[in-house]
């Protein structure tokens, strides 16, 4: 039965009485603050586009998203304006199309259990946090990733949505690599040729790229041109890994070629080895005969004076101090200083009392501000997207879906090595990539349960 005329206006009506209020909104601002009224003008031209169509503006902001990780090529808040706004789309998608609209509730109730218990408790540490301010803006940070597991399964409803995901997400790696060696500077203080703001938070997400180009230039079933432009991609990709000379990225890298090497699944060892010798061999091109020598020094030499070191001392007394509770939400930096006389010998005091660090490393940053409790629910988010993936390639598997069985195959490998680099970075919240590789592996286990067994949907829309 088709909806009644009056039933569809009914529906349609919160929308439209909300897109006048917003331009009236835009048009006060834009007299009151020409570049404000610009910024309101994007974001409601963004919400537009999302409610006009929730997967592509979806997509959108996965392609924007790996812009912010470069700084000044948009506003910083920009990406958590956006973030709000595609929560706010979400929400109102459900409102008017309640039925078409995939429930993570639905599928998978113990994540959805974690992610608000991780969210709850954060919050909750703002009752102990010594700045409250610092807490609360984790916090604000934190939700619109957490919701991305909801937005991500709401929006990814078919193969060729999750396909478009996952070029969109290469795609996004390689213009961060262009803008960052168009915008970087020759060498950075110490010499080397570097991303020397991005390169830590940059370098995973290159490395997610790289093994996702891989998994396309592997699919047989696709044009021998498109599996050449996925393996120029994977090629560039990992060139962008080893020009940010970050140690974590290398980390990673490796971790993802040695889990490739097992994952891959049987048959494609034979096809996996090509890609590992490939990256070793550029690796060891670059540091050996390429790298500059500031580059080389520190690649090589881990104890190169960064302070990294000395703030991850200082981050084991915090939690020694503070081991179920931690010292709150965006609290490390503030309270680093108190602990500096614990740690025993500190080379690098000036980056913890003058200027304070972040903890570079995300498990130590969530376990030194939110706790074993906080630690345990993070690791469990991580560990139940795992599962659900590993559960989703041997499914695909079984029904002879090859390209989406190496694209489950391929996430895994991912965020291996981009889990793995974050022992030597604390950008848990200031990279979506990591939450959108995380949020894809619940969608990919739903598409794995609807298909019918054995007959892959292929083209299907």
């Amino acid at each position: 039965m088709h909806a009644s005329p009056q039933l569809r206006i009914s529906r349609s009506a919160p929308l439209v009485v909300g897109a006048a209020g917003l331009a009236a909104a835009v048009g006060i601002l834009a007299a009151y603050d020409p570049v404000l009224g610009l910024l309101a003008a994007f974001g409601a031209a963004f919400v537009a586009f999302v409610l006009s169509d929730f997967t592509r503006g979806l997509l959108l902001f996965v392609g924007i998203s790996f812009l912010e990780i470069i700084p000044g090529v948009i506003p910083a808040a920009a990406g958590n304006v956006l973030g709000v706004l595609l929560v706010l789309s979400w929400v109102a998608t459900i409102a008017v199309r309640e039925r078409g609209v995939p429930s993570l509730l639905a599928a998978r109730p113990w994540l959805v259990v974690m992610l608000t218990l991780f969210l709850v408790w954060m919050g909750t540490s703002l009752l102990w946090a010594r700045s409250s301010d610092s807490a609360f803006e984790d916090l604000i940070r934190y939700v619109p990733l957490i919701a991305l597991f909801g937005i991500v399964h709401a929006a990814i409803r078919t193969r060729n949505h999750l396909l478009a995901l996952c070029v969109v997400f290469v795609g996004g790696a390689m213009v961060a690599v262009t803008v960052g060696l168009v915008s970087a500077p020759a060498s950075d203080s110490s010499g080397s040729t570097r991303f020397a703001t991005v390169a830590n938070p940059l370098a995973p997400v290159l490395v997610g790229g790289a093994v996702l180009a891989a998994a396309f230039a592997g699919m047989t079933t696709r044009h021998v041109a498109l599996r050449l432009a996925a393996a120029g991609a994977c090629c560039y990709c990992l060139a962008g890994v080893l020009l940010t000379g970050s140690r974590g990225g290398l980390l990673g890298l490796a971790l993802a070629l040695l889990v490739g090497l097992f994952f891959a699944g049987r048959g494609r060892r034979a096809r996996v080895l090509p890609v590992v010798v490939i990256a070793v061999s550029m690796a060891l091109l670059y540091v050996l005969a390429i790298a500059p020598p500031a580059a080389r020094d520190r690649i090589t030499n881990p104890g190169d004076g960064t302070g990294r070191a000395d703030v991850w001392k200082v981050g084991v007394e915090m939690v020694k101090a503070n081991p179920i509770l931690g010292v709150g939400a965006g609290n490390f930096r503030a309270r680093s200083p108190e602990y500096v006389l614990r740690a025993g010998l500190i080379r690098r005091s000036d980056l913890i009392i003058d200027k304070p660090l972040v903890a570079h490393n995300i498990y130590l940053a969530v376990l030194s501000q939110l706790g074993i409790v906080g630690l345990l629910l993070f690791l469990g988010i991580i560990g139940a997207s795992l599962r659900a993936v590993v559960a989703a390639a041997r499914a695909f598997k079984r029904q002879k879906d090859e390209e989406l069985e190496l694209l489950s195959r391929a996430s895994f490998i991912a965020l291996c090595g981009i889990l793995a680099a974050g022992f030597f970075g604390s950008w848990s919240f200031s990279m979506p990539a990591l939450w959108f590789l995380l949020a894809t592996c619940s969608v990919m286990l739903r598409l794995a349960r609807e298909k019918p067994f054995g007959r892959p949907m292929v083209g299907a829309r």
